[in-house]
Protein backbone atom coordinates (compact mmCIF):
# COMPACT_ATOMS: atom_id res chain seq x y z
CA UNK A 1 0.00 0.00 0.00
CA UNK A 2 1.19 3.50 -0.86
CA UNK A 3 0.74 5.96 2.02
CA UNK A 4 -0.12 9.37 0.59
CA UNK A 5 1.59 12.52 1.80
CA UNK A 6 1.93 16.17 0.84
CA UNK A 7 4.77 15.65 -1.66
CA UNK A 8 3.05 14.74 -4.92
CA UNK A 9 4.76 15.63 -8.18
CA UNK A 10 3.18 14.90 -11.56
CA UNK A 11 5.55 11.96 -11.94
CA UNK A 12 4.63 10.51 -8.55
CA UNK A 13 0.88 10.77 -9.15
CA UNK A 14 1.16 9.28 -12.63
CA UNK A 15 3.33 6.41 -11.39
CA UNK A 16 1.07 5.67 -8.43
CA UNK A 17 -2.05 5.69 -10.59
CA UNK A 18 -0.53 3.44 -13.26
CA UNK A 19 0.96 1.03 -10.70
CA UNK A 20 -2.42 -0.18 -9.45
CA UNK A 21 -1.24 0.04 -5.82
CA UNK A 22 -3.72 0.52 -3.01
CA UNK A 23 -3.55 3.84 -1.18
CA UNK A 24 -3.84 5.06 2.40
CA UNK A 25 -3.65 8.38 4.22
CA UNK A 26 -0.72 9.50 6.31
CA UNK A 27 -1.41 10.37 9.95
CA UNK A 28 -0.74 14.03 9.16
CA UNK A 29 -3.41 13.95 6.45
CA UNK A 30 -5.92 12.28 8.74
CA UNK A 31 -5.31 14.93 11.36
CA UNK A 32 -5.69 17.76 8.84
CA UNK A 33 -8.97 16.30 7.58
CA UNK A 34 -10.32 15.84 11.12
CA UNK A 35 -9.39 19.38 12.16
CA UNK A 36 -11.02 20.85 9.06
CA UNK A 37 -14.24 18.90 9.60
CA UNK A 38 -14.38 19.88 13.27
CA UNK A 39 -13.91 23.58 12.50
CA UNK A 40 -17.06 24.13 10.44
CA UNK A 41 -19.73 23.27 13.08
CA UNK A 42 -17.96 25.53 15.57
CA UNK A 43 -17.85 28.35 13.04
CA UNK A 44 -21.52 27.95 12.13
CA UNK A 45 -22.51 28.04 15.81
CA UNK A 46 -21.09 31.55 16.22
CA UNK A 47 -21.50 32.93 12.68
CA UNK A 48 -23.75 35.98 12.52
CA UNK A 49 -24.34 35.69 8.78
CA UNK A 50 -25.36 32.69 6.64
CA UNK A 51 -22.52 30.83 4.88
CA UNK A 52 -22.99 30.37 1.15
CA UNK A 53 -23.65 26.79 0.12
CA UNK A 54 -23.55 25.60 3.71
CA UNK A 55 -26.81 26.97 5.07
CA UNK A 56 -28.00 28.88 1.99
CA UNK A 57 -29.19 27.95 -1.45
CA UNK A 58 -26.93 28.04 -4.50
CA UNK A 59 -26.58 30.50 -7.36
CA UNK A 60 -29.64 32.72 -7.60
CA UNK A 61 -30.89 31.18 -4.34
CA UNK A 62 -27.84 32.34 -2.41
CA UNK A 63 -29.97 34.63 -0.22
CA UNK A 64 -32.36 31.85 0.79
CA UNK A 65 -31.44 30.60 4.26
CA UNK A 66 -31.85 26.84 4.79
CA UNK A 67 -33.00 25.65 8.25
CA UNK A 68 -30.56 23.53 10.27
CA UNK A 69 -32.81 20.47 10.06
CA UNK A 70 -32.57 20.54 6.25
CA UNK A 71 -28.81 20.97 5.83
CA UNK A 72 -28.19 17.28 5.16
CA UNK A 73 -30.97 17.29 2.56
CA UNK A 74 -29.36 20.34 0.94
CA UNK A 75 -26.07 18.51 0.40
CA UNK A 76 -27.80 15.27 -0.62
CA UNK A 77 -29.89 17.06 -3.24
CA UNK A 78 -26.93 19.10 -4.50
CA UNK A 79 -25.02 15.93 -5.31
CA UNK A 80 -27.94 14.21 -7.00
CA UNK A 81 -29.12 17.16 -9.08
CA UNK A 82 -25.64 17.88 -10.46
CA UNK A 83 -25.01 14.26 -11.51
CA UNK A 84 -26.30 15.08 -14.98
CA UNK A 85 -23.59 14.09 -17.43
CA UNK A 86 -24.26 12.56 -20.84
CA UNK A 87 -22.58 10.82 -23.73
CA UNK A 88 -20.34 7.76 -23.56
CA UNK A 89 -18.88 6.46 -20.31
CA UNK A 90 -15.45 7.65 -19.30
CA UNK A 91 -12.58 5.15 -19.21
CA UNK A 92 -12.66 3.56 -15.70
CA UNK A 93 -8.93 4.17 -15.33
CA UNK A 94 -9.49 7.90 -15.75
CA UNK A 95 -12.24 7.75 -13.13
CA UNK A 96 -9.81 6.06 -10.76
CA UNK A 97 -7.34 8.86 -11.37
CA UNK A 98 -10.10 11.38 -10.61
CA UNK A 99 -10.75 9.61 -7.31
CA UNK A 100 -7.06 9.67 -6.39
CA UNK A 101 -6.85 13.39 -7.16
CA UNK A 102 -10.00 14.15 -5.15
CA UNK A 103 -8.61 12.27 -2.15
CA UNK A 104 -5.36 14.25 -2.40
CA UNK A 105 -7.37 17.47 -2.70
CA UNK A 106 -9.50 16.88 0.41
CA UNK A 107 -6.53 15.55 2.37
CA UNK A 108 -5.04 19.04 2.39
CA UNK A 109 -7.47 19.80 5.19
CA UNK A 110 -9.26 22.85 3.77
CA UNK A 111 -12.59 21.32 2.74
CA UNK A 112 -14.47 20.49 5.97
CA UNK A 113 -15.12 16.94 4.75
CA UNK A 114 -15.16 14.17 7.36
CA UNK A 115 -12.54 11.45 7.35
CA UNK A 116 -15.13 8.71 6.83
CA UNK A 117 -16.18 10.28 3.52
CA UNK A 118 -12.59 10.35 2.28
CA UNK A 119 -12.03 6.78 3.46
CA UNK A 120 -15.14 5.64 1.57
CA UNK A 121 -13.67 7.05 -1.65
CA UNK A 122 -10.43 5.24 -0.84
CA UNK A 123 -12.39 2.02 -0.23
CA UNK A 124 -13.89 2.21 -3.74
CA UNK A 125 -10.46 2.98 -5.19
CA UNK A 126 -8.63 0.18 -3.38
CA UNK A 127 -11.26 -2.42 -4.25
CA UNK A 128 -11.26 -1.41 -7.92
CA UNK A 129 -14.97 -0.58 -7.70
CA UNK A 130 -15.24 2.34 -10.09
CA UNK A 131 -18.14 4.80 -10.35
CA UNK A 132 -19.56 5.26 -13.82
CA UNK A 133 -18.97 8.80 -15.06
CA UNK A 134 -20.09 10.29 -18.36
CA UNK A 135 -17.56 11.90 -20.70
CA UNK A 136 -19.60 15.09 -21.16
CA UNK A 137 -20.79 17.54 -18.54
CA UNK A 138 -17.87 19.54 -17.20
CA UNK A 139 -18.42 23.28 -16.81
CA UNK A 140 -14.78 24.07 -17.52
CA UNK A 141 -13.68 27.09 -15.51
CA UNK A 142 -16.68 26.72 -13.18
CA UNK A 143 -15.50 23.25 -12.23
CA UNK A 144 -16.15 19.62 -13.10
CA UNK A 145 -19.49 19.62 -11.29
CA UNK A 146 -21.32 16.92 -13.25
CA UNK A 147 -18.44 14.40 -13.56
CA UNK A 148 -17.44 14.79 -9.91
CA UNK A 149 -21.07 14.47 -8.81
CA UNK A 150 -21.38 11.20 -10.70
CA UNK A 151 -18.08 10.01 -9.27
CA UNK A 152 -19.28 10.66 -5.71
CA UNK A 153 -22.82 9.28 -6.04
CA UNK A 154 -21.81 5.79 -4.80
CA UNK A 155 -20.71 7.33 -1.50
CA UNK A 156 -24.38 7.95 -0.72
CA UNK A 157 -25.57 4.73 -2.38
CA UNK A 158 -26.70 6.24 -5.69
CA UNK A 159 -25.45 5.76 -9.23
CA UNK A 160 -23.80 2.70 -10.75
CA UNK A 161 -20.33 1.24 -10.46
CA UNK A 162 -18.14 -1.10 -12.45
CA UNK A 163 -17.27 -4.07 -10.22
CA UNK A 164 -14.29 -6.30 -11.14
CA UNK A 165 -16.37 -9.46 -10.63
CA UNK A 166 -20.02 -8.41 -10.86
CA UNK A 167 -19.83 -6.01 -13.79
CA UNK A 168 -21.92 -2.84 -13.85
CA UNK A 169 -24.35 -2.80 -10.93
CA UNK A 170 -26.12 -0.24 -8.71
CA UNK A 171 -23.81 1.11 -6.03
CA UNK A 172 -26.21 0.34 -3.18
CA UNK A 173 -26.05 -3.36 -4.07
CA UNK A 174 -22.25 -3.25 -3.85
CA UNK A 175 -22.41 -1.59 -0.44
CA UNK A 176 -24.91 -4.15 0.84
CA UNK A 177 -22.81 -7.05 -0.44
CA UNK A 178 -19.84 -5.71 1.56
CA UNK A 179 -21.84 -4.94 4.69
CA UNK A 180 -21.57 -1.16 4.26
CA UNK A 181 -24.18 1.56 4.68
CA UNK A 182 -24.49 4.58 2.36
CA UNK A 183 -23.08 7.71 3.98
CA UNK A 184 -25.03 10.88 4.64
CA UNK A 185 -23.36 14.18 3.87
CA UNK A 186 -22.93 16.90 6.45
CA UNK A 187 -22.99 20.64 5.63
CA UNK A 188 -20.55 21.65 2.88
CA UNK A 189 -19.44 18.08 2.08
CA UNK A 190 -21.22 17.73 -1.27
CA UNK A 191 -20.08 21.23 -2.17
CA UNK A 192 -16.48 20.25 -1.50
CA UNK A 193 -16.78 16.92 -3.33
CA UNK A 194 -18.16 18.31 -6.58
CA UNK A 195 -16.23 21.60 -6.79
CA UNK A 196 -12.83 21.10 -8.35
CA UNK A 197 -11.04 20.26 -11.56
CA UNK A 198 -10.13 16.62 -10.95
CA UNK A 199 -11.90 15.54 -14.17
CA UNK A 200 -9.84 17.77 -16.46
CA UNK A 201 -6.71 17.28 -14.36
CA UNK A 202 -7.05 13.51 -14.69
CA UNK A 203 -7.07 13.89 -18.47
CA UNK A 204 -4.00 16.14 -18.33
CA UNK A 205 -2.03 13.72 -16.14
CA UNK A 206 -3.03 10.74 -18.29
CA UNK A 207 -1.83 12.55 -21.42
CA UNK A 208 1.35 13.59 -19.61
CA UNK A 209 2.01 9.97 -18.58
CA UNK A 210 1.48 8.77 -22.15
CA UNK A 211 3.72 11.50 -23.55
CA UNK A 212 6.50 10.61 -21.11
CA UNK A 213 6.37 6.98 -22.26
CA UNK A 214 6.54 8.10 -25.90
CA UNK A 215 9.47 10.41 -25.21
CA UNK A 216 11.26 7.62 -23.37
CA UNK A 217 11.12 5.42 -26.46
CA UNK A 218 11.67 8.15 -29.02
CA UNK A 219 15.46 7.80 -29.30
CA UNK A 220 15.22 4.00 -29.54
CA UNK A 221 12.63 4.18 -32.32
CA UNK A 222 14.59 6.88 -34.18
CA UNK A 223 17.87 4.94 -33.92
CA UNK A 224 16.33 1.68 -35.06
CA UNK A 225 14.52 3.39 -37.93
CA UNK A 226 17.71 5.11 -39.09
CA UNK A 227 19.51 1.75 -39.08
CA UNK A 228 16.76 -0.20 -40.86
CA UNK A 229 16.26 2.43 -43.58
CA UNK A 230 20.04 2.83 -44.08
CA UNK A 231 19.79 6.55 -43.32
CA UNK A 232 22.74 8.90 -43.42
CA UNK A 233 24.28 9.24 -39.96
CA UNK A 234 25.77 12.71 -40.41
CA UNK A 235 22.63 14.47 -39.07
CA UNK A 236 23.19 12.69 -35.73
CA UNK A 237 26.74 14.00 -35.34
CA UNK A 238 27.29 16.60 -32.56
Amino acid sequence: MEILNENNSLEKIAQLWSSGKKIGLSEAMKQAIAQSAAFLPKYLAQAKEPVYGVNTGFGSLQNVVVPNNQLRDLQHNLLITHAAGFGAWLDPELVRLMMLLKVLNIAKGHSAVRLEVVERLIWFYNNNITPQVHQQGSLGASGDLAPLSEMCLPVIGFGTVSHPELGVIPSDEVLISHGLEPLYLEPKEALALINGTQFMLAHAIAFYHKAQKIMGNLQKVASLSADVFLCRLEPFSP
